[in-house]
């Protein structure tokens, strides 16, 4: 049996001041934490018939809350995990594998808010390993449950899965891999209401090569994922794809995809062929003619939309730097047939950061539909404190909110319901052209982007908005090798979300003999939204600092400031922490300090604190 782990002891002191628009308070807290980490290897019998690992945490940890307004709390926390994983059999063709998890755990979001979590895991997983026929079935039960400390929203989510997969090649020129799942979801958030699903997901994907020197593809993908419950739905995604290497330099790709959606009070029909034509010449001019058509059939609409497009990109290497030019054409035809309805849109894929204006694609979006969730759609994101809702004209912008359960960067996925408009016809042209020349070995570039969007030929568009767009991006940078720093200028010239930006920026890179290690990075972005004579300011500084005395001490520097000036994005955070790190005869030693200071609308938060860790691993 092999053991290893840790001891350690923690003391913590922070002290908070909560500043909002009709509440103060001043908080100061003591953490005190002891524990144990424990972790062993063994087996039975002998390493190849069971493996057994077993990891043990346990941290009790008491702290006492002093405030001025709010009565004062003093309560012991525990951290708990237990985690034990069997292998039966893990180098024979049959293995058997079972685990089970156990947690609980404190922790916030975005230093914001205070969340206690409780997780349970438990599964196991047969796999076969045969030329026949291998496969391996996985099954995976667990149930989650977090509450916010402050608050006392809490929200569970309880799933199990079975997984059922089959890998299977006949020679050397095929590769064949079948899934099917079947999930039971449950989610209760802070409403109280249980949304309970019932997923049945199977999937086919087929590769094939013609030839022995595979210059020639064939790829399927077919996958049906239907879901009962309180969401039902059935959706059929099939996926055909051709690809040739051929003679001269040339490829062609040619691909179909079937995609049908049954659900509650519409149905939707997709067909969708395309084919593209690519050709290098040498290793610096490359163009490609590429068609597609879209025919889309949908309960209250129908839709058609072909594109024909060309694109021709050119590289030559030049004295000391490298031209780079880019080219794209495409003509796009539009067909819509329809009565003005109401229509029902779910799962539209959005990317929300703080920098970038995130606006919904269709116009007319009736606001209190719009529901907002994460990838697996067991999440609901609230308004308000998660998110805020900003109408722009015929159109509504998404914005997150910090400290909320959305992170900066975050994809999430948006239903709603907006007004379809009736028939209207056009075609719609965009040009884009990118061009950059980089010199002097990588000292100085210059680059440049123009992209037009125009419309022709437009019939029934009374209550249409179309997006006639206009952008001229340029910008240039300089790199000395530990440093670079550039600006950009966009013109961002749209019917619909029209704005100016400037952008500044400096990152510095640099190691010192294995002593120092310097990173930061600093960005100043200037917004004007032009059609609303507004302002939107955004100023980023991080940075990391380390040094080392010795191989076994080191004191790290940790900041970020981030600061946010415009319509409802008002936010002015500082983020600081410093640590020093020893080992002495196998004692480590941590001690560290943490600032925070949060402005965001007037409500403010000025937070310090500082610790002391002692750990001795075994």
């Amino acid at each position: 049996m092999a053991i290893s782990g840790e001891f350690k002891m923690k003391g913590q002191y922070r002290e908070q001041y909560i500043t909002r628009k009709d509440f103060s308070d001043f908080q100061k807290s003591t953490y005190f934490s002891g524990g144990v980490l424990l972790n062993t290897k063994s087996y039975v019998w002998h390493p190849n018939f069971l493996l057994v690992d077993i990891g043990v945490q346990y941290t009790p940890e008491s702290n006492v809350d002093n405030y001025i307004v709010v009565p004062d709390r003093s309560e012991i926390r525990t951290l708990k995990s237990t985690n034990i994983k069997t292998t039966f059999l893990s180098t024979s063709p049959v293995t058997l594998t079972a685990f089970s998890n156990f947690n609980e755990s404190y922790s916030n979001r975005e230093k914001l808010t205070n969340l206690k979590s409780n997780g349970k895991r438990w599964g196991g997983t047969f796999m076969l390993r045969s030329r026949a026929l291998p496969f391996s079935i996985n099954y995976e039960n667990s149930k989650w449950h977090q509450k916010e400390i402050e608050t006392g929203l809490s929200y569970r989510l309880e799933q199990e899965n079975i997984n059922f997969n089959i890998k299977k090649s006949f020679g050397t020129k095929n590769k064949n891999i079948f899934r099917f799942s079947k999930s039971n979801f449950l989610r209760q958030d802070y409403s109280k209401l249980e949304i309970k699903n019932r997923i049945t997901d199977i999937s086919m994907q087929n590769e094939i090569y013609f030839d022995s020197k595979e210059k020639y593809l064939f790829r399927s993908n077919v996958n049906n994922n239907s879901q009962e419950g309180n969401n039902n739905f059935n959706i059929f995604n099939l996926t055909e794809n051709l690809a040739l290497k051929l003679p001269y330099n040339f490829n062609f790709n040619a691909a179909y995809n079937l995609y049908t959606l049954n659900q509650e009070g519409q149905e939707l029909n997709l067909n969708k062929i395309s084919a593209n034509l690519n050709h290098h010449l040498f290793k610096s001019l490359t163009t490609s003619i590429n068609y597609s058509s879209i025919n889309t059939n949908h309960t209250y609409y129908q839709e058609f939309r072909n594109t024909t497009g060309v694109n021709i990109t050119y590289t030559k290497k030049i004295p000391t730097g490298l031209l780079s030019l880019s080219y794209q054409y495409l003509y796009l035809t539009n067909d819509m047939n329809s009565e003005p309805t109401l229509l029902e849109v779910v799962n539209e894929e959005y990317e929300l950061t703080d920098e970038d204006i995130t606006v919904i694609d269709r116009p007319l979006v009736d606001p209190a539909t719009i529901v907002i969730k994460d990838e697996t759609g067991t999440t609901i994101y609230r308004p308000g404190f998660d998110y805020i809702l900003i109408e722009r004209g015929e159109f509504i912008e998404i914005q997150r909110v910090p400290g909320g359960q959305i992170a900066n960067g975050t994809t999430v996925y948006v239903d709603y319901m907006a007004t379809q408009l009736g028939s209207y016809k056009y075609d719609a042209v965009s040009k884009r052209f990118n061009g950059s020349i980089s010199i002097l070995n990588g000292f100085l570039r210059l680059y440049s982007q123009i992209f037009t969007q125009d419309y022709r030929n437009i019939e029934l568009t009374d209550s249409l908005v179309l997006d006639y767009l206009s952008q001229y991006r340029y910008g240039g940078n300089i790199d000395i090798g530990f440093a670079k720093g550039g600006i950009e200028i966009d013109n961002y010239l749209s019917t619909i979300t029209p704005y100016r930006m400037k952008r500044y920026y400096l990152n510095i890179q640099g190691k010192v003999k294995d002593k120092l290690i310097l990173s930061l990075n600093g960005n100043i972005r200037y917004y004007r939204i032009l059609d609303e004579n507004a302002d939107r300011n955004f100023s980023d500084l991080s940075g990391n600092i380390t040094y080392r005395f010795s191989p076994s001490s080191k004191i790290d520097f940790n900041i970020a400031y981030r600061k946010q000036k415009g319509e409802g994005i008002d936010l002015n955070l500082l983020i600081g922490r410093s640590e020093f790190k020893t080992v002495f005869r196998k004692l480590f030693v941590s001690i560290g300090i943490e600032v925070y200071k949060r402005d965001y609308l007037g409500d403010k938060i000025d937070f310090k604190g500082a610790y002391l860790q002692l750990a001795r691993k075994f």
